[in-house]
């Protein structure tokens, strides 16, 4: 790349512009002298006529031969005279050169004499005088050379100091600029850049400081765009990766509580089977259904906690009583492993505070659950004080196998899990720790790892704001109908409560059909929407249980056509479809109330239970 590219083109413009301006310039000035030395050459012929012509007349009348050549001698001396001549009767004088010497002008002078006598003028001749213009042109050529000269060796001196004033102020942070934007766009380059001159005190700025600064500014955000696009680059392909694991986790984590179902349930069948070796295949089968319960749980929290839709209740809570609650919950499991558990309270503790228990038991119980689970020996801490004034300050301190500090960056991310834990025979999804953070933060706290350390333990630290209260208030009177409707749906004295059933699934309906009538309700059970319409023509009902993908009419038109048609039976949701923004749908669309698949039974007798109790007489709909 030539350096001093622009500032030759700078030059060459200088030089053309210059000359051809200097060319116009000299031949305007050229004909001007040219007119002004031919102006004095005719004022010097008309000199002649009116110097000369009357001596020439006085010596041809006088016939005086010698003051006639010597009249035309003067003549031929004055400047650019070249040639003179007199004709008269019967003489002729001639002077000077016959053959003009360049370009001439003639002028031709007549000659009379006036007679006194007479009274009149007698012609006598005529005077002839050739004036050439060689040495005007010959000094006006000159001139122009010497003018065409000056003016070029002007253009040339300041073409070339322009040349080089340019580069110094202009061309070469161009030519640095150019090589700095060819390293920048090639990701070469990180350091500012920086003007090859050094300003003095009197500098003020200009246009290359203007762009020096935009240049550095624009290269700093170029840099951290590019940073942040590389960041954003590894996040995505960690998340991606991550998410492939989740999806290997979750499906050994559902594969493995339904092997056990299964292989249970066949045992189940056998025949001659005691009612011991039943009860214990039944137990087994529970705990692995409320093991893929907990997982699905675990999957709507994380998709809650994409869009911190966490509900929230604050409650008053009794903070000796609620750790200890916690401490017990994992006791059992801790105790398997001869894994000790220590709660120790800071002497800021308050006795009662008011916050979300339901949120704050999620999050804690995560910490010492994990605890427990990476710790095969030693012990568990849980040290509850108040960090700062309104802020609750909980750490889970344990011996376990601690986190690697490879893995320390992702312990946060949504289905990240270290890879040798699946080795070491600790299972999970991990989405754990990014769920407790989440719900952590949306109660306007935080949680962090402040140190962990491979096979040394680990310590998290929960911080949430809460309100301090010196005393519980008054808890409100209980609703005492609605307290025994809560415990029983067989209704009250001999009537029993009617159920309707409206479910397509035969083994779901089989199923609530057996949990219900074993708590004494009365069931009818339909499989669309098209016959629970019909059945409450002709039934009254306390309670409808509605599933919600049913073929021909489904449960949220099935409810839509009861309403219109003046039954107030109050309707409950059974679905599978659980999401949040579902589950407001359903609400918003006039059922009372969701009961979520799979079923929890006590929930489920609750809920019918309430609304039965609400509902006391049953309704037959319209007539």
């Amino acid at each position: 790349m030539p350096t001093f590219n622009i500032a030759r083109k700078l030059v060459l413009a200088v030089v053309v512009t210059s000359t051809l301006v200097a060319l116009m310039t000299t031949t305007v000035q050229v004909f001007a002298d040219y007119r002004r030395e031919v102006t004095l050459v005719e004022e010097s012929l008309d000199h002649i006529g009116i110097g000369y012509v009357p001596g020439l007349v006085s010596s041809l009348w006088s016939l005086n031969s010698e003051v006639t050549e010597r009249q035309l001698q003067g003549i031929l001396y004055l400047p650019d005279i070249d040639f003179v001549r007199v004709q008269s009767e019967g003489q002729d004088f001639t002077k000077g050169h016959q053959t003009p010497r360049g370009h001439s002008i003639v002028r031709e002078f007549p000659l009379s004499y006036a007679d006194p006598v007479l009274g009149k003028q007698i012609d006598l001749g005529s005077l002839h005088v050739v004036a050439t213009l060689g040495r005007v042109e010959q000094e006006i050529m000159q001139r122009t050379i010497l003018i065409l000269i000056a003016n070029f060796v002007k253009t040339f001196l300041v073409s070339f100091l322009l040349m080089v004033l340019f580069n110094r102020m202009i061309s070469r942070h161009l030519t640095d600029l150019a090589v700095y934007f060819r390293q920048l766009t090639k990701a070469k380059l990180s350091a500012p850049f920086v003007l090859r001159r050094t300003p003095g005190p009197r500098h003020q700025e200009d246009e290359l400081d203007v762009v020096a600064a935009s240049i550095n500014k624009m290269q700093s955000e170029l840099q951290t765009a590019m940073t942040e696009l590389a960041m954003s680059r590894d996040a995505a392909q960690a998340a991606v990766r991550a998410e492939a694991l989740f999806l290997a986790n979750v499906s050994h984590e559902v594969r493995t509580p339904l092997t056990a179902i299964a292989g249970y349930t066949g045992l189940l069948s056998e025949p001659n089977l005691d009612s011991a070796a039943k009860q214990s295949y039944s137990e087994v089968i529970q705990r692995n259904v409320r093991t893929l319960r907990e997982l699905i749980d675990n999957l709507l929290e994380a998709s809650k906690s994409e869009t911190g839709r966490f509900k929230r209740i604050d409650e008053v809570i009794r903070i000796t009583d609620f750790f200890n609650h916690l401490t017990a919950t994992v006791q059992l499991e801790a105790s398997k492993k001869g894994v000790v558990i220590a709660t120790e309270m800071g002497a800021k503790t308050p006795q009662y505070v008011y916050a979300a228990r339901a949120l704050i038991e999620k999050i804690v119980l995560n910490l010492l659950g994990n605890a427990v689970k990476f710790t095969s020996q030693g012990r568990v801490r849980i040290v509850v004080d108040m960090a700062t004034s309104g802020t609750l300050r909980v750490d889970v301190i344990d011996t376990g196998i601690g986190i690697s500090d490879e893995f320390k960056t992702m312990i946060f991310t949504p289905f990240a899990q270290e890879d040798d834990t699946k080795q070491r025979g600790f299972p999970g999804t991990g989405l754990g720790l990014h769920l407790a953070r989440q719900l952590a933060r949306s109660l306007g706290g935080d949680l962090l790892l402040l140190r962990s350390s491979k096979d040394q333990g680990s310590h998290f630290s929960l911080q949430l704001p809460v309100q301090v209260v010196e005393e519980p208030p008054a808890a409100p009177p209980l609703d005492g109908k609605l307290n025994h409707a809560a415990t029983s749906v067989s209704g009250t004295g001999d009537r029993r409560c009617r159920v309707l059933l409206v479910e397509d699934n035969e083994d779901t309906a089989a199923l609530l059909g057996c949990l219900l009538q074993r708590h004494g309700a009365l069931i009818t059970r339909v499989a669309n929407g098209v016959e629970a319409l019909a059945a409450t023509k002709k039934h009254g009902f306390e309670v409808i249980l509605m599933d919600i993908e049913m073929p021909g009419m489904n449960g949220i038109e099935a409810l839509t056509q009861l309403r219109q048609a003046g039954c107030k039976t109050p309707v409950i949701a059974t679905t599978a479809n659980s999401m949040q923004h579902e589950i407001a749908s359903y609400h918003a669309a006039g059922f009372a109330d969701v009961v979520e698949k799979p079923l929890d039974e006590s929930k489920l007798l609750d809920v019918i239970a309430t609304y039965a109790q609400s509902h006391p007489e049953p309704d037959h709909g319209p007539s």
